[in-house]
C-alpha cells in the first residue's frame, strides 16, 4: 500500500498583515447587459457611464450605451453615441449598424441607408445589417429594392 506524502499546513500570515487587496474591477459591462435583458434600461444605462468613466476608449461599453438609448426611445442621444463610436473605431460595423438603426427612428431614412451600407461594407456576411437595409427600403417605398435586400441576406 502506498503512503500518502505529509500534509504540510499552509503558512499562516501574521495577524496584524492586512489582508490581500484584489484589484479586480466589476465586469460592469457584463451587468449592464444582464440588465437590459430584463428591460432595467437606466440601470443599464448608468452602468455603461460609470464604464466609460474609467475607459472612455471602450468601443463595446459606448456600442451598448448606444443600445440602451436605442431601447429607451432616445435616438439623438443614441446617434451621438454611435458617431463616438465610429470615432474610436471607424471600422466598427455595429457602430455602422446602431448608427443606421438611431438615423431610422430619427425618421432620417436615406442617411440610415447610407450607414447600412457603411455597415455592410465593413462586415459583409452580417445579416442583420441587411434586413434593417430592406426595412428602410420598405419605409422609403421601395419594395424591390427591399425584396432583392432580403433574398441577399437569407442567401449569405
Amino acid at each position: 500500500m502506498p503512503t500518502q506524502p505529509p500534509l504540510i499546513a499552509p503558512e499562516r500570515p501574521p495577524e496584524n498583515a492586512a489582508a490581500p487587496q484584489l484589484e479586480v474591477p466589476p465586469d460592469l459591462q457584463g451587468l449592464a447587459a444582464k440588465l437590459v435583458a430584463v428591460e432595467k434600461y437606466d440601470a443599464a444605462l448608468q452602468l455603461y457611464e460609470i464604464a466609460l468613466e474609467d475607459h472612455p476608449q471602450d468601443v463595446l461599453a459606448t456600442l451598448g450605451k448606444g443600445n440602451t438609448l436605442l431601447f429607451l426611445k432616445r435616438p439623438a442621444e443614441a446617434l451621438t453615441t454611435f458617431e463616438n463610436a465610429l470615432h474610436l473605431d471607424p471600422a466598427c460595423a455595429l457602430a455602422y449598424e446602431g448608427q443606421a438603426l438611431a438615423l431610422s427612428q430619427l425618421g432620417r431614412n436615406k442617411e440610415a441607408l447610407i450607414a447600412y451600407e457603411a455597415a455592410i461594407q465593413q462586415n459583409p456576411s452580417f445579416a442583420p445589417s441587411y434586413y434593417g437595409k430592406a426595412h428602410v427600403f420598405l419605409l422609403l417605398k421601395r419594395p424591390f429594392a427591399a425584396l432583392w435586400t432580403y433574398w441577399r441576406a437569407r442567401h449569405l
